[in-house]
C-alpha cells in the first residue's frame, strides 16, 4: 500500500508472524523538519503504543532522521478480502463501503466508545492523533484500533495543520 510519504508492506518474522512495515522516505516529506517530527513522534509513540488496546502496536522503530529513510514494525491489521491468498486490511472505510445500508447502531456505538477512550488516552499524555477517519480505524482480531501513529503530536507543539480535509475538527488539526 503506498501513502504519501511512503509504503506500507506485509512482512513475515522468522517465526512465520506476519506484520505490518511502514517505510518513510525522507524525499517524500516537503521538508526535513517535517521528516524529523514525525520520526520524534514515532519515538514518542512506540512504547505508549503498548498501554492501550486501541491503538495500533509498534513493535520496531529503525533508522534515524539523519537516514534518508526510517521504518516501523508494526500489527498487522486483519484480511478483509475474500481471498485468503490476497491481503486488504479491514478499516472502517472499508466495512462502511461494503454495506450500502450503512453499519448497525449497536455496532458504531461499541467501536465509537473505545475510539473515543483512546483518544482520551492520546490526550491525557498530551498527545493528540492529526487525521481520525475510517481508513485510520483498522480492525485487529476483530476489535477497532487506531492506525497511521505517524500523525500523533504533543499538542503544545506548533505546526502545520495536517490531516485529511473533510475529517479535520473546525479548529484545526492542533487542538484536541
Amino acid at each position: 500500500m503506498k501513502g504519501r510519504y511512503g509504503r506500507v508492506y506485509l512482512v513475515k518474522d522468522s517465526l512465520g508472524h506476519q506484520y505490518a512495515l511502514k517505510l518513510l522516505v525522507r524525499e517524500k516529506f516537503d521538508t526535513q523538519d517535517l521528516y524529523n517530527r514525525e520520526f520524534e513522534a514515532l519515538r514518542a509513540y512506540v512504547p505508549i503504543s503498548r498501554e492501550h488496546p486501541s491503538l495500533v502496536t509498534v513493535h520496531h522503530l529503525g533508522g534515524s532522521p539523519e537516514s534518508p529513510f526510517y521504518y516501523y514494525v508494526m500489527d498487522l491489521a486483519d484480511n478483509a478480502a475474500s481471498d485468503p491468498g490476497l491481503y486488504v486490511a479491514d478499516t472502517l472505510r472499508g466495512r462502511i463501503d461494503q454495506r450500502s445500508a450503512g453499519l448497525p447502531v449497536a455496532e458504531v456505538q461499541g467501536f465509537s466508545i473505545g475510539l473515543a477512550r483512546v483518544l482520551e488516552f492520546l490526550h491525557n499524555r498530551n498527545l493528540l492523533h492529526r487525521d481520525v477517519k475510517p481508513d485510520n480505524v483498522l480492525f485487529i482480531e476483530g476489535k477497532p484500533v487506531l492506525g497511521d501513529p505517524g500523525l500523533v503530536r504533543d499538542i503544545e507543539e506548533a505546526g502545520s495543520i495536517a490531516g485529511t480535509s473533510g475529517y479535520l475538527a473546525p479548529e484545526g488539526s492542533n487542538d484536541a
